[in-house]
């Protein structure tokens, strides 16, 4: 065998391996593209979008089924594009051209972002883009798992917008509360008696304007001080001596002292608080003490100075009766004879006890050695007592406060004299002021609880579900506490004598059927019939137009309100010559015949209604008299417990376009 032989012999050797070695990594090449296609079906099906991109041209080669139905183009038209940025709305382009400059520069950049791009119907449609490199540094790739976040974004932008509003509704009426709470704060103001209100451990929580100017200093001055350090010498007084048991709500104390502070006498009135304040009423009576004394000298002086003294005591504002010690009338003031109904003569020389009894809390008569006068006698001293009412001659109670003092003639008591004073205004003021913050504080706690809870549920959750109901029942606690806030408002301003009226020409029928679609949202609930029958003469009338409103709106939300599934509501509206009448009627619970009496009352609901139907103030009804009666009008109805009952209104046409409501401006 020849050389030459040897190496063919060789050349096949090594071609035969090279063979082998070809097939080899043939084979292993084919089972790669093998597993490359199978897993891209396999991403092709998933349900979160998934493309991956060439990071070098900024251009997809490859993208599953999800994303195109999330971009709505198809797989072919989007690896055409020439880079991603042909689908980037131009407010996201310099975004991504910055996470593009440096992710060529090597920089660390965040793996997942939100984006925005532009599907095939022009709309916008954001992003949430998780990214990750595959592939070595020669060939690297970008692979990304999309998902569509537009609803989430839409369903965020729902929730802000409603945040807001909710929040520019309750600081509007939070505003419109404030309003009440200052207008009751300018009655304050404006009363002739100082106002000071003291917390348990007497600090300075308000003061009116009397008030800064009996004690000489501003409320800036005063208030959050401690008043007994501000004024020590006032712990000598009754009233610092009596504080525990003011605070203890034991009972209140009323006294004249003579106050070294402010070197004057006062009339003390102080009275423990719901909230554990203590309310404190001053009357500067020096003006009236030194009237007193005058009297008990020129009393005692001679017959020729009687005359000045009971001109004297003529002019003074209060009532003034004078006794004997048998009790007999000796002397009265014209206000003592206006106030009690009696004249001169028929007082003069006749028992006091008969002629001005005194009646107690208790509703019994002030006889005998219970009697201030009787008591200021044999006490040789002045007496100052509250609590008491005049029964006057047409039989009418007057409240009044009043102090007595005997008449000393060189060392003897011949008898006493009284000054009487008018309390009503101050009880009707304190009564109104505590029934209106007890009434705001009860009724909104409830509806601001609600909206607390579900603000705290609202910003502890993600789920979409979730969170519309949250906000339906946010929207639902505000509008009860909107219409509370409504009908506290509105029945304080009645009690207050300051609900405005503003007077304007308008149809009775449209705003009927104004209140009527207001509600129509729950008489549709209820598939209730609703019947409306109007007096075709029915036109145009003037009157307030807001009040009429709050008739029709509180008559109609009742009948609705108490009326069960597949019920009726009727209203029906006529005009005679003399008067405008509207009816509603229902088939709803009905009131229970023992409570028919009670139901025009502030605050009270029928038993039936309060078991059935939770929500609610019991001022509707109140709300609806008040103005009627107002106008010079009557309201009265017809109920029978289990079938329904109709409210009927009658107002006079000629008080209409009166100002007949009082006027707070």
């Amino acid at each position: 065998m020849t050389k030459y032989d040897d190496q063919n012999k060789n050349h096949e050797r090594e071609k035969e391996e090279l063979r082998g070695e070809v097939a080899g990594q043939t084979k292993e090449l084919k089972e790669q593209v093998d597993f490359s296609n199978t897993l891209l079906d396999a991403l092709s099906d998933l349900d979160q979008g998934m493309g991956i991109v060439d990071p070098t041209a900024d251009k997809f080669v490859y993208v599953n089924k999800a994303l195109t139905k999330i971009l709505g183009y198809s797989r072919e038209e989007i690896l055409k594009f020439d880079s991603i940025l042909d689908i980037t709305p131009s407010e996201e382009m310099d975004h991504l051209k910055e996470r593009q400059r440096r992710r060529a520069k090597g920089e660390q950049i965040s793996n997942k972002y939100d984006t925005a791009v532009v599907g095939k119907d022009g709309k916008k449609v954001y992003l949430e883009v998780s990214v990750k490199p595959i592939g070595d540094p020669d060939n690297l790739k970008l692979i990304g798992l999309i998902r569509d976040i537009s609803e989430e974004k839409d369903v965020q932008g729902q929730l802000t917008d409603a945040q807001k509003k909710l929040e520019e509704m309750v600081a509007a009426r939070t505003e419109e509360l404030n309003d009440a709470v200052l207008e009751i704060k300018e009655v304050l103001n404006n009363i002739t008696d100082a106002y000071i209100r003291l917390n348990k451990k007497g600090a300075v929580v308000d003061v009116n304007r009397q008030a800064e100017k009996l004690l000489k200093k501003k409320k800036g001055e005063l208030c959050s001080k401690n008043f007994w350090s501000e004024f020590p010498q006032i712990k000598e007084s009754q009233l610092y001596k009596s504080w525990n048991d003011i605070c203890g709500g034991n009972k209140g104390v009323d006294y004249e002292e003579f106050w070294k502070p402010i070197n004057r006498w006062v009339e003390v009135h102080a009275y423990p608080m719901e909230d554990s304040d203590v309310t404190i009423y001053l009357r500067d009576i020096q003006a009236k003490k030194m009237a007193e004394e005058e009297v008990q000298a020129r009393l005692r002086d001679s017959e020729a100075e009687r005359a000045k003294d009971e001109a004297l005591l003529t002019s003074i504002g209060e009532a003034v009766v004078a006794v004997n010690r048998n009790g007999k009338i000796i002397f009265s003031n014209g206000a003592a004879q206006r106030w009690f109904g009696w004249g001169a003569k028929e007082l003069h020389n006749n028992n006091v006890d008969e002629l001005i009894p005194l009646i107690d809390e208790r509703g019994k008569v002030v006889t005998g050695k219970r009697r201030p006068m009787k008591k200021a006698m044999e006490q040789r001293m002045r007496v100052s007592e509250v609590g008491f009412s005049v029964r006057q001659k047409h039989g009418s109670s007057l409240p009044v406060s009043l102090t007595a003092a005997p008449i000393i003639n060189k060392g003897e008591v011949i008898g006493a004299v009284s000054v009487y004073r008018d309390i009503r205004k101050e009880r009707e003021i304190d009564r109104a002021k505590s029934e209106f913050v007890a009434l705001a504080s009860h009724q909104l706690r409830t509806p601001l609880t609600i909206t607390s809870w579900y603000t705290e549920k609202l910003a502890s959750v993600t789920d979409d579900k979730a969170r519309k109901k949250y906000i339906k029942e946010l929207q639902t606690a505000n509008v009860r506490m909107i219409n509370l806030v409504d009908a506290l408002l509105n029945a304080s301003r009645l009690e207050l004598g300051t609900l405005g009226t503003d007077p304007e020409r308008f149809s009775i029928a449209d705003l009927a059927d104004r209140v009527l679609d207001d509600l129509k949202p729950i008489i549709n609930k209820k598939r209730l019939r609703l019947r409306r029958e109007y007096d075709k003469e029915l036109k145009e009338i003037t009157t307030d137009k807001k009040l009429f409103g709050i008739i029709l709106e509180n008559l109609l939300s009742n009948a609705v309100k108490y009326t069960d599934e597949l019920g009726e509501v009727r209203l029906k509206i006529e005009k005679n010559e003399s008067s405008i009448n509207i009816a509603v009627r229902d088939t709803g619970f009905g009131i229970p015949i023992a409570q028919h009496k009670k139901i025009f009352q502030k605050m009270f609901r029928a038993d039936n209604a309060r078991e059935r139907e939770s929500d609610g103030t019991g001022l509707g009804l109140y709300i609806v008299h008040s103005i009627v009666k107002q106008y010079g009008g009557r309201v009265w109805f017809e109920s029978e417990e289990g079938k329904g009952s109709e409210f009927f209104v009658t107002i006079p046409l000629k008080e209409m376009g009166k100002n007949n409501v009082k006027d707070g401006g």
